[in-house]
Parts: C-alpha cells; sequence; structure tokens
C-alpha cells in the first residue's frame, strides 16, 4: 500500500539540508506551478552534479534586504524553508502557472546556516551563474518611478526594441 504524500499545507517542520554529495554538486529548487499567485509556494530541491546542470536552470539574482525569514517555501518531504519577503516575492513573480520552474537561489540551494558549505559553495558562484540557461533579476515590487526608470534602462540597454519594450511589460 502506498504512503500518501504529506500534507504540505500544514508543513511547520525547518528544512534539513542533506551535505552535499561532494564539492562538485550544488542544490537546485525545483518550483511547482500554480495558477493561483497567491497560492503557497512549493517545491522539491534536489542535488545536481556541478558538470551536468549547465544549461538545465534559471539563476534568480535579486536584494536579500532584510533577513527576516517571514514567509515559507514548502518542501515536497513536508519541511520548509523559511525565507525573505523579498525572496518570496521574486518566486511569486518567476512560479509558472503550467508547469515545474527549476531554478537557483543562493537563500535555498546553499545551505545558510553550514559555514562549511558556504565556504565551498560561494566561489562556485560565477560558474552558477554564466551557466544558467536564464539570469533572472527581480529588483521588487514596483512602486512610485520605478516605472520609469524600467524603461529608461530598456531604452538604454535597446533603444525602441521589441525586447526592451516586453522587459517593461513583463516588469508591472
Amino acid at each position: 500500500m502506498a504512503e500518501a504524500p504529506p500534507d504540505l499545507s500544514l508543513a511547520t517542520t525547518p528544512h534539513m539540508y542533506k551535505r552535499l554529495e561532494s564539492n562538485d554538486y550544488i542544490r537546485v529548487l525545483i518550483l511547482e506551478p500554480s495558477q493561483d499567485p497567491s497560492a503557497p509556494l512549493r517545491c522539491s530541491i534536489k542535488q545536481r552534479e556541478i558538470c551536468l546542470t549547465a544549461e538545465q536552470y534559471e539563476c534568480i539574482s535579486y536584494t536579500w534586504g532584510g533577513q527576516i525569514l517571514e514567509h515559507s517555501l514548502h518542501c515536497d518531504d513536508g519541511s520548509e524553508v523559511k525565507i525573505t519577503a523579498k525572496l518570496h516575492s521574486a518566486l511569486s513573480r518567476f512560479r509558472s502557472e503550467s508547469h515545474n520552474r527549476c531554478l537557483w537561489a543562493d537563500a535555498v540551494c546553499i545551505n545558510q546556516a553550514d559555514p562549511e558549505e558556504k565556504s565551498r559553495q560561494i566561489p562556485l558562484m560565477p560558474w552558477i551563474y554564466q551557466n544558467a540557461s536564464k539570469v533572472l533579476v527581480w529588483l521588487g515590487i514596483g512602486l512610485n518611478g520605478e516605472s520609469e526608470t524600467m524603461q529608461s534602462l530598456a531604452r538604454g540597454v535597446k533603444p525602441n526594441s521589441a525586447e526592451a519594450q516586453e522587459l517593461v511589460r513583463s516588469f508591472f
């Protein structure tokens, strides 16, 4: 008889990071889809051999902001990773409506409570970003004046291009 999956809506157990298999491994988070933007964030955290991960994940670049871990990322094992409001808003924005998304975000993919792991993983970050299929940049939720700033940045990168205009539309 198959065991029922854990009820992720009740996850309150802190996530226990498994030691990386070797110095040649990183973690990625597989973010589950939702058509409801306010639905809880659900994921699995997987280890991948670094030489086999090239272009199989997207990196999220964002500002950490405050260090208050006020939101939850619910893992498929019934545990949760506490995350900042900024990472929560980035993951909510980048979550697909229809398919899993393989992402790398330092606050989740590096065990922040393990100084030894951090000392091994942080030097790998240039490689991690360079070998991602995309780097998704999260500047935060648009407030007064950000729309004009983004439009200026887009014009500076590729003036009047369809790609720049789409970037601005997708951000706001």
